[in-house]
């Protein structure tokens, strides 16, 4: 039967919710050809609201395929209305939400959160909302280096080389650095990439040791795939490891030049200012991912040598 007559040419219509539940109640009844005649509609046009009928009474049967977390309860309910009423503020002032804000928010609501896996050991993890940091974080670094630097507390006096960000300037920063007997040198602006170590010759080594750790974690399967595929991220508690070892991994005498390139630890008779023109403290940072971790690699294989030539000799002695 033929039922496009029903339907003016070039014209669009429209129909409610209720329009339509009643017409695939009468569908379902009879047919969809009789409620195609009875309606006026066209039929492919109720062969698709039926479809849709179907498709989401399937889905209720299986509850878990509709609910983040499979369906699962709240591990913790309070915490989480906050947050909804957290997204739902934001949405209403049009303010974008990402995966790192909504994570950050709920760190605020819920402090413990950071303690549920607690990072290895030699490490502090701090967070700010901006990715930046402040004078409060700036405050807790300086007491953590304080209770960690070498030496007697207080008493050594220590040299301590920075860039001049405003968080490292305040008063407060400074009186806190004069109480634990701390000398501070404050880098000019547009002169850290001369003047600060890290930046000199230690970020490259750095970096190409933790993009290594990461390669080969990835190469290995990482930590599976979404449902979709997707590989995912290492959680933080991997990543701190990476931090670890890939500074472990550094040189020593990297660290040694980097200084002596900035003029902070070279011997005040003159006999290392040569150092301040080598650009071989530098390193190629064209082959940052491959010579530079090839050094760092040959250095810790020497000292696992010696390692080894120890243990022989022990027990060559012993025996």
């Amino acid at each position: 039967y033929d039922n496009m007559k029903y339907i003016k040419k070039g014209e669009r219509q429209s129909y409610s919710v209720e329009e339509k539940a009643a017409v695939v109640r009468f569908a379902l009844a009879s047919n969809n050809v009789k409620a195609a005649v009875h309606f006026g509609i066209n039929k492919s046009l109720i062969s698709k609201w039926v479809g849709g009928l179907k498709s989401q009474l399937d889905n209720l049967k299986n509850r878990k395929s509709c609910h983040v977390g499979a369906g699962r309860k709240e591990f913790f309910p309070a915490e989480e209305k906050q947050l909804f009423a957290w997204f739902l503020q934001m949405r209403e002032a049009a303010l974008a939400i990402t995966y790192n804000s909504l994570k950050i928010e709920m760190l605020k609501i819920w402090p413990k959160a950071k303690d549920v896996l607690p990072p290895p050991p030699n490490i502090n993890i701090s967070f700010h909302e901006k990715g930046w940091m402040d004078e409060e974080r700036m405050m807790s670094w300086t007491c953590d280096f304080a209770k960690k630097r070498p030496g007697s507390y207080n008493k050594e006096p220590v040299l301590l080389v920075y860039d001049s960000f405003k968080a490292h300037l305040t008063n407060n920063i400074k009186e806190k650095m004069k109480k634990t007997n701390t000398d501070l040198v404050i880098i000019p602006g547009g002169l850290t990439s001369m003047c600060q170590p890290l930046d000199v010759s230690i970020n490259h080594p750095f970096k190409a040791a933790l993009r290594h750790h990461w390669h080969t974690w990835m190469a290995s399967g990482g930590a599976g795939k979404t449902v979709n595929g997707n590989l995912k991220r290492a959680s933080l508690h991997t990543v701190c490891k990476w931090v670890l070892a890939a500074w472990d991994e550094i040189n020593p005498e990297i660290i040694q030049r980097a200084f002596r390139k900035c003029c902070i630890s070279n011997a005040l008779d003159g006999s290392e200012d040569d150092e301040i023109f080598d650009e071989s403290a530098c390193g190629d940072k064209s082959d940052m991912e491959i010579n530079v971790y090839k050094d760092n690699m040959e250095y810790r294989d020497n000292e696992n040598n010696e390692e080894i030539c120890e243990d022989d000799i022990i027990e060559e002695n012993g025996n």
